[in-house]
């Protein structure tokens, strides 16, 4: 009698902790299968993104779930593939968490190349985003993006409407890779800063006349001296003072060369003169 109790109560035991194992496994396998078909929906929008293919891309968008406006959404798209070659993205998935019980946040960390099909020009862009997917009949189709817009960046009106998310890229305004525009920076208001009769130091600004940040290396040279090299880095508009550029004797006409160092078929020597 001792026996059968005893296997009786071995029996209730291992029973039920069978039936909890297995129920435990199988939610796991369940929840596994939905992340992985909503970042295998992810990387076959990357592929048509970068592909061009607007219909197979919008396959793998909800027109009728998608939390912000479809309509701008697919301007923006269909206007990246009018003004942009994409040459490639690179991404990296940092994390898939559950919407909704049966949908799908995936947030990715990216990294974009694409080159404008009017100026050539190459363009890097990176960020951090989250792309929710919901569940339809047992497919998943986007529905929000948040964070960096890596899809419709030639629309303001969409990216505007891309709400930010933490950990986010600062900076997702498109960015040449060599932006140059030294050939904007003039010399100007040369003068003699210890008197004007007796002689002293040379003094002159240099100014950013163009519309954007002046970045690099200017050479200058006063009439027959040594040339030397500053740096310059200016704001569109801005003014930096060079003092001691040389001796300055009253009454002669100073005139002030600057050449920026770099390779440019627009750049060109600017000159100013003064008479202190």
């Amino acid at each position: 009698m001792k026996w059968l109790l005893s296997v009786f109560m071995v029996l209730s035991v291992v029973v039920p902790l069978t039936a909890d194992s297995v129920y435990d496994r199988t939610i796991t396998v369940i929840d596994k299968s939905r992340n992985e078909k909503s970042k295998e929906v992810f990387r076959d929008l990357i592929a048509a993104y970068v592909d061009e293919d607007a219909r197979t891309f919008f396959d793998g968008v909800s027109e009728d779930r998608f939390i912000q406006d479809y309509i701008t959404f697919s301007d923006a798209v269909y206007n990246d593939f009018r003004l942009y070659d994409i040459m490639q993205v690179d991404y990296w998935f940092e994390g898939v968490i559950p919407f909704q019980q049966v949908g799908r946040i995936v947030t990715v960390r990216w990294e974009e190349r694409y080159e404008s099909l009017e100026s050539s020009e190459q363009f890097e862009r990176r960020g951090l985003s989250r792309f929710t997917f919901d569940e339809v009949d047992g497919e998943y189709y986007l529905i929000q993006v948040e964070g960096n817009p890596l899809f419709g960046i030639s629309s303001p009106e969409w990216t505007e409407e891309v709400p930010p998310i933490a950990g986010q890229e600062r900076e997702n305004e498109p960015t040449p890779e060599t932006p140059v525009f030294l050939a904007d920076v003039t010399p100007e208001n040369i003068r003699c800063v210890q008197g004007q009769s007796s002689g002293g130091d040379i003094a002159f600004d240099i100014k950013n006349i163009g519309p954007a940040q002046a970045a690099g290396a200017v050479l200058y040279s006063i009439d027959n001296g040594t040339p030397q090299i500053v740096e310059v880095l200016l704001d569109a508009g801005e003014i930096k003072s060079i003092y001691n550029a040389g001796f300055c004797p009253g009454g002669t006409v100073i005139t002030v060369t600057l050449e920026p160092q770099f390779d440019d078929a627009d750049s060109s020597n600017n000159t100013a003169s003064s008479q202190p």
